[in-house]
């Protein structure tokens, strides 16, 4: 025993155990990677997160993702020379090969910076910090997020609403929050994030200022929810917001990207989040989603829900591909073809209406027509509508031709506004809209899950596509249009349809692709004039 008490001794007056590097050529480093010899039952601590980073000089937060850290100072910042305030868990920070202080470090954001941190047990992880500028008039609010409660909230227009567990006291909370103009006050007091507490008990004006004057007012309200609460509200990965369908969360995400260690944010109504038991940290708990993962959510009365999210993968340019070269659907190919691909197809059951085409992306498209008036997506799972929706809301055009009743074209927002999908909001088309606003587009497909009883084929979650996968229907090696495969999707248009996904910058447009020629553009969701065609898909 007074071995170990005169080890602990000598660690801490000779070295500052505490606050000096643990690399073991220092007394400090190999006396602590000798720890587990003298004391078996502890070791080190490998904790090593960022918690809060911010540009002294503007009061300017970063918005931490996973190891990302994206900041906007004020229109007209110099870049060359600002001192950061931060703060981690670990021993020591370091950019550069220079430690960092929280607080007195000076250093150049012009460029992405590498933010290294080391832990107790000298396992270091790095953090990549982002930081622009705003314009003259940018007066964006970018994130708003209680720490304490691990609660962000969910930004719909000028509408943020924070879901908080129940028995939350929000006469009194901190927010951390972002945005790209100078100021922001409430009640006009300049408020700066992680600092200046207020009653969010009942909903708060909050007003950012731009560079040039002008402001922009904002809405922060909180939603206390009951005992019982564990709902998913919102689910965001890799900059990408999942669609939430009863209690399965679908996200498309470029082909290529790496999703083996990637952190969601997500809002949400119970006390706390699980995953393989294991509590996330909004925004900085990493995962596995190369497989659907489970989600639970615990309510405050530790009753729980368990979600799944599941991650598809489409080329935006060229075909569709779920991460994977195997197709495991159940399908015989009546046709041949030569494709130089390592993809596999290891169908057994026999299907007539089942065909595969060359694609010039990095997969062949495989389709089963399930003889109901639907066509399986065999690489993507997704079931879609074989015929473009008919003038009906929910009653698609019919026939094997689809040549049976008139085809409708809808518009993105039935009236002449943004509202029905979140004003400037980069959200996905769903319902409930801000305003009391309605969608022609959304009630098209939804009025499906209700037409006939039990639902268009006897499936109750159609939705409009979000552009990546309206994108993965797309036959590149068609010449001509349309450029689709017309056997499983007879007289399609040549021209226009939507899809659910806002333009993420300016989000008063939305994207619709045009079969004629494959081009994926924009159209304002306002005009009462712009309408395009619609095909709904389903999971």
């Amino acid at each position: 025993m007074k071995f170990k008490i005169i080890f602990l001794i000598i660690i801490f007056i000779s070295c500052g155990y505490l606050k000096q590097d643990l690399d073991a050529t220092k007394p400090a480093g190999a006396m602590v990677r000798l720890w587990p010899f003298f004391f078996p039952t502890t070791k080190p601590s490998d904790a090593k997160a960022l918690k809060v980073y911010q540009i002294t000089a503007t009061n300017s937060s970063g918005i931490i993702t996973g190891k990302k850290v994206d900041i906007t100072v004020p229109f007209g910042t110099n870049l060359d020379s600002q001192v950061a305030t931060f703060f981690k868990i670990g021993v020591k920070a370091i950019v550069g090969g220079t430690e960092q202080k929280s607080g007195e470090t000076t250093n150049n954001y012009s460029n992405d910076l590498i933010f290294q941190i080391s832990a107790e047990n000298g396992t270091t992880s790095d953090y990549t910090i982002s930081t622009k500028t705003g314009t003259a008039d940018s007066k964006l609010l970018q994130n708003f997020q209680f720490d304490s409660l691990q609660a962000r909230g969910v930004i719909l227009g000028t509408n943020i609403t924070v879901y908080i567990p129940n028995g939350t006291d929000a006469t009194n909370l901190i927010p951390t929050f972002s945005h790209n103009g100078t100021k922001s006050f409430i009640n006009n007091v300049e408020q700066i994030s992680s600092r200046t507490p207020n009653n969010y008990s009942t909903p708060v004006l909050f007003d950012v200022q731009a560079n040039n004057g002008t402001t922009q007012q904002y809405t922060i309200s909180t939603s206390i929810g009951s005992p019982t609460s564990k709902e998913i509200k919102s689910f965001i990965l890799n900059s990408t917001s999942g669609t939430i369908d009863g209690t399965n969360v679908y996200i498309s995400l470029p082909f290529g990207t790496n999703v083996t260690n990637l952190a969601a944010i997500f809002a949400h109504t119970g006390k706390k989040v699980l995953v393989n038991g294991i509590e996330q940290i909004n925004g900085e708990t990493e995962n596995n989603f190369t497989t659907p993962l489970k989600y639970t959510i615990v309510a405050t009365d530790d009753s729980s829900q368990e979600y799944t999210v599941i991650v598809s993968f489409v080329n935006p340019n060229q075909s569709t591909n779920t991460g994977t070269s195997t197709n495991t659907s159940t399908s015989t190919n009546t046709s041949t073809s030569t494709n130089t691909s390592t993809s596999t197809n290891t169908s057994t059951s026999t299907n007539t209406s089942t065909s595969t085409n060359t694609s010039t992306g990095n997969t062949i498209q495989s389709f089963t027509d399930n003889g109901n008036n639907t066509i399986k997506d065999n690489n993507t799972g997704l079931t879609w509508m074989k015929c473009t929706m008919s003038n009906v809301s929910g009653v698609p055009r019919s026939g094997s031709d689809c040549l049976g009743g008139t085809a409708g074209q809808y518009q993105y927002c039935s009236t002449n506004t943004n509202d029905c999908n979140g004003g400037t909001s980069a959200q996905l088309l769903q319902s409930p809209f801000l305003n009391g606003q309605t969608s022609s587009l959304w009630n098209a497909c939804n009025d499906a899950n209700s037409i006939p009883s039990g639902g268009f084929a006897g499936r109750t979650n159609w939705r409009v596509p979000t552009r990546d996968e309206l994108v993965s229907i797309v036959d590149y090696d068609r010449i001509g249009g349309p450029i689709i495969n017309i056997t499983f999707f007879p007289n399609t248009f040549s021209s226009g349809y939507w899809t659910s996904s806002s333009v993420s910058t300016g989000a008063t447009n939305a994207w619709y692709l045009r079969f004629g020629d494959g081009e994926v553009d924009t159209k304002s969701k306002s005009v009462g004039t712009i309408n395009a065609y619609v095909r709904c898909v389903s999971r």
